[in-house]
């Protein structure tokens, strides 16, 4: 399946990503991911290829430096 690449939101990219590094079945339709499908303990719902799972999150934060 190809995939429309005019317009991407943020986990339709991500799903675009693993599609063509063979993590996700080349007949997933990378429109249909939202972001919380690429949470840890989702596999199940990706269907990961090759035994590959996901870790847990690690969280991020930005000082007020980045926020000006």
């Amino acid at each position: 399946m190809t995939d429309d690449l005019h317009t991407l939101f943020c986990s339709k990219l991500v799903a675009v990503v693993y599609k063509s590094a063979g993590l996700l079945a080349p007949a997933r339709n990378a429109s249909d991911f939202l972001p919380k499908h690429f949470a840890a303990g989702q596999e199940g719902w990706l269907s990961l290829q090759h035994d590959v799972t996901l870790s847990a999150e690690i969280p991020i934060s930005f000082g007020d430096e980045f926020l000006r």
